[in-house]
């Protein structure tokens, strides 16, 4: 992982998680198919996903 993409997870960090997923999604979308941050993001939504159904899961 790049300097650049660990400062953008360390900054996003402190957005709420809705946000981090909205954010993450458009980012996503910016890179190229294929490329190897597109694929970095994707796996970084992937766990805040995880996060977001573990935290409804607790809230029922």
């Amino acid at each position: 992982m790049t300097r650049k993409a660990a400062n953008t997870f360390e900054r996003m960090r402190v957005l709420p998680l809705r946000l981090r997923l909205a954010h993450l999604t458009a980012l996503i979308r910016r890179e190229g198919c294929g490329s190897a941050r597109a694929e970095a993001l994707a796996v970084r939504l992937r766990d805040q996903l995880a996060a977001l159904a573990e935290d409804e899961n607790r809230a029922v």
